[in-house]
């Protein structure tokens, strides 16, 4: 007896359905570098870039962490102003088609950038570059995934506090991942000069290439 009743459930149906489509597209945009790093480095006869350790701790423990997010995101102020979608249409493969482009870009440049550490440094020192900049770039395809359709940079953006709290984790898991030596010997990792945390932002960003392609 009570319409509001249905609006409050057609706003909350409608802000499930598009942080799904926005977790969906997080994930899509995470795993390529995962799957191309276990296929073409050992094809190319070097060390593997990620052990098994390594798929444990994203797999088990960043995944549900960055679903925090997408849990607490509030719906977009145009929720309740865009028409009804067509039957089928909540999550069409084409609307995640970016997002198979940001990760194969980002398998990319993580790729290159172990094998040119692996020329000059031992095996662990190079996996720590790569695994950092791994890291360091989840903060970025977070946030490029929560503002589908335009860039990260444009306006729109809103920083809740679990966002802060997720970014706030993923920064000092990287930093610990080499700093803290029991985690840094447990994950293979061995520290590397100051200077190339330079190269770890500048692969980690690598995902904003695309953002004006959205």
């Amino acid at each position: 007896d009570n319409c509001s009743t249905i609006v409050a459930a057609v706003r909350e149906g409608r802000r499930i359905l598009d942080n799904l489509t926005r977790a969906f597209a997080y994930l899509i945009a995470f795993h390529p570098p995962l799957l191309l790093s276990a296929l073409i480095v050992p094809l190319l006869g070097q060390p593997l870039l990620l052990l098994p350790i390594h798929l444990v701790v994203l797999e088990l423990l960043l995944h549900p962490i960055v679903a925090l997010v997408f849990q607490a995101d509030p719906p977009s102020d145009d929720t309740m102003r865009r028409p009804p979608r067509p039957v089928g249409a909540a999550l069409r493969l084409r609307t995640l088609a970016p997002s198979y482009g940001v990760g194969m870009l980002l398998a990319g440049v993580l790729i290159a950038l172990y094998l040119v550490a692996l020329e000059s440094w031992p095996e662990d020192r190079a996996r720590a570059l790569a695994f950092c900049a791994l890291l360091a770039s989840q903060p970025v395809l977070l946030l490029s995934a929560r503002t589908p359709g335009r860039p990260l940079w444009s306006r729109g953006q809103h920083w809740t506090r679990t966002v802060v709290v997720v970014v706030a984790v993923l920064a000092v898991a990287t930093l610990a991942s080499v700093y803290v030596a029991p985690l840094a010997h447990l994950l293979h990792l061995e520290p590397f000069p100051a200077v190339w945390w330079l190269a770890v932002v500048a692969a980690a960003t690598t995902p904003m290439w695309l953002e004006p392609l959205k």
